[in-house]
């Protein structure tokens, strides 16, 4: 996966983040019977930070591979 498909990815997923605290904003105004999936959603949230954190973490392993890889090719 390229660094430019992650940065899209990344971004996608910090809309979709900001688009759903707006959605639960917005329910627990109008109907706070719906606590138990506004709780869902944050689970949902939390999952998507974990990804979010295995996506920086893959996006600087990739980047030091590619170092050692350009650093292994000068010494040949």
């Amino acid at each position: 996966m390229t660094t430019e498909r992650i940065d899209q990815l990344t971004t996608r997923w910090e809309r979709l983040l900001d688009l759903g605290d707006t959605v639960a904003d917005s329910i627990r105004r109008n109907d706070p019977k719906l606590d138990a999936k506004l709780d869902r959603l944050d689970r949902i949230s939390r999952a998507t930070m974990r990804a979010k954190r295995m996506t920086y973490d893959a996006r600087e392993e990739m980047g030091s591979q590619r170092v050692s890889a350009d650093r292994a090719h000068k010494l040949r």
